[in-house]
């Protein structure tokens, strides 16, 4: 016996068969109704919880993606905001900055080298 939990709504005391649910099944028609009949009440609706989505980077990450114009500028803003005093070198200043944990624009095939190019700058 516990209590299901759904996403943060609360459906009841009922007995459990496993302790492992998937996140989607297909209900009966019984089982849809009573599932809206729940979301309509508002004591079983988990509060929101506001999150912060803006994480210290790493600073050799945050000077890359300064340089290829990846970050938004609003996340740069807030980077330059807490940026160091001016005693601190350039690079230390460049690499103190905000990573948003949202997806970035990003070519993972920059770090790459073709091997034709180096092979004619080596001849």
């Amino acid at each position: 016996m516990g209590y299901t939990v759904f996403r943060g709504r609360n459906l009841g005391y009922c007995l459990l068969p496993n302790t492992h649910e998937p996140d989607w099944r297909l209900l009966s028609p019984s089982e849809a109704e009573r599932l809206t009949s729940m979301s309509t009440k508002t004591d079983l609706v988990a509060p929101d919880v506001p999150v912060s989505c803006v994480a210290q980077a790493p600073p050799l990450l945050t000077i890359f993606l300064r340089r290829k114009n990846v970050l938004p500028p609003q996340v740069v803003e807030e980077a330059e905001k807490s940026t160091h005093s001016l005693d601190i070198q350039q690079s230390m200043r460049e690499a103190s900055g905000l990573l948003l944990l949202t997806p970035h624009r990003y070519d993972p095939t920059s770090f790459k080298v073709s091997i034709v190019s180096v092979f004619k700058q080596n001849l």
